[in-house]
């Protein structure tokens, strides 16, 4: 692995996206929305998540 096994984690809290990566690659390995959502109705169904993140939230 190399590297791999030694590279720093790069996460950018922006206020619309959150990047994340490695130290020394060119660009992020992951982008997506920063909010947070959750249901207004909580209890009622078990299948309801407590909190969805990024484009769960937006679907």
């Amino acid at each position: 692995m190399g590297w791999l096994e030694n590279a720093a984690v790069v996460i950018e809290n922006g206020s619309s996206l959150c990047k994340a990566g490695f130290a020394g690659e060119d660009g992020p390995r992951t982008v997506f929305p920063s909010f947070i959502g959750r249901p207004l109705q909580g209890g009622a169904h078990t299948a309801i998540e407590n909190y969805y993140v990024g484009y769960v939230y937006s679907s």
